[in-house]
């Protein structure tokens, strides 16, 4: 079966989205014969990869829809997934959709352009795709409350290869000063800010490493430069990030909204404790098993308090539910159904 995995970017080792893809195609039998196709890529994006990758170029994509069995749209509001969506419909192949996550508009503008996409082309994604993939119950009750038809609705959730991740085990609790890590793109919904206010009030006690690359990162880089427990890294590869990994106490995302953090998945089975905000998105892996370590989004005071205490650590069980739950090991038979189905 000929699966064609649509995403307007590719770099399997840098978005959730991305890696969302890249694992599902990584796990999945070899029954399917997997083709990603993107239109951008980052300059240092890994092709080495088991699956085929095609850059869109004009009507190139016209021969990989009429090719394939199955066409799996990823990310919801995307210009780019239009021409794919209406061809498939036109020749009646299998359609999926991952929205995975609906992000608010930026400013006023981007915002009603949203609520017309919304109106119209979200809802026509969901009437006339084969299946909806949806990340989580939030997602699910978003669609109801969006009108959107949720007949052939699912929750798979986001997942990782569990074998690309290995447990570290660190003595952190020996350490004076502990290493705190987030790992996003640089952006206002990410909200790295909060965090960096708090741990600047931490010198003799943290330091806040920041990976990842976005918008925000040269104003937070030049508003925060004299503050030497804030280290700023950019974009950096995997095996780079795993020595930094070595010496990290917890991992913290504050963000506003999330579709099902990829990282915090990772972070888990890496054995690294996380402290994060609480949004539908994170407690939805987190639930009641790493409550010591949840913050009320936006409360400084909250987060303040967490650090004071600062005895990191995982609940066994929540480790476990992440295994079965959340690795593609456990979960690709499910997206396999629905393929096949």
């Amino acid at each position: 079966m000929r699966v064609l995995q649509i995403y307007k970017n590719f770099n399997a080792s840098k978005g959730g989205v991305e890696r969302h893809i890249d694992g599902l195609s990584n796990t999945i039998s070899s029954n399917f014969k997997i083709t990603y196709f993107y239109k951008i890529s980052d300059k240092d994006a890994n092709f080495n990869v088991k699956y085929k990758t095609i850059k869109s170029k004009y009507f190139n994509f016209i021969k990989y829809v009429f090719d394939s069995d199955v066409i799996h749209i990823h990310g919801a509001r995307f210009l780019f997934n239009l021409k794919f969506f209406f061809l498939a419909i036109i020749l009646n192949k299998k359609i999926i959709y991952t929205p995975h996550c609906y992000y608010d508009g930026r400013g006023f503008l981007n915002d009603q352009i949203k609520k017309i996409w919304d109106l119209t082309i979200e809802k026509i994604f969901y009437k006339f795709s084969n299946k909806v993939v949806l990340l989580n119950n939030f997602w699910m009750e978003y669609a109801k409350l969006k009108n959107f038809n949720i007949k052939n609705t699912t929750i798979i959730p986001n997942c990782v290869i569990k074998n690309n991740h290995r447990e570290i085990k660190s003595e952190t609790s020996e350490r004076s000063i502990k290493n705190i890590i987030s790992i996003s793109r640089i952006d206002k919904v990410k909200r790295i800010e909060d965090v960096i206010k708090v741990i600047i009030k931490f010198k003799d006690k943290y330091v806040f490493h920041i990976v990842g690359e976005g918008p925000e990162l040269k104003n937070l880089k030049k508003k925060y430069a004299d503050q030497s427990n804030i280290k700023f890294y950019g974009f950096i590869k995997d095996n780079e990030l795993q020595k930094i990994l070595e010496i990290i106490d917890a991992y913290i995302i504050a963000s506003e909204k999330e579709g099902m953090p990829t990282t915090i998945i990772e972070m888990i089975l890496s054995n690294i404790p996380v402290i994060a905000s609480d949004i539908p998105g994170n407690i939805a892996i987190l639930k009641d098993l790493n409550e010591k370590f949840i913050f009320k989004l936006g409360n400084y005071n909250e987060l303040s308090k967490i650090l004071e205490k600062g005895n990191f650590n995982i609940d066994y069980r929540l480790r476990e539910n992440v295994i079965k739950n959340y690795t593609w090991e456990n979960k690709v038979k499910e997206i396999e159904k629905i393929y096949e189905s």
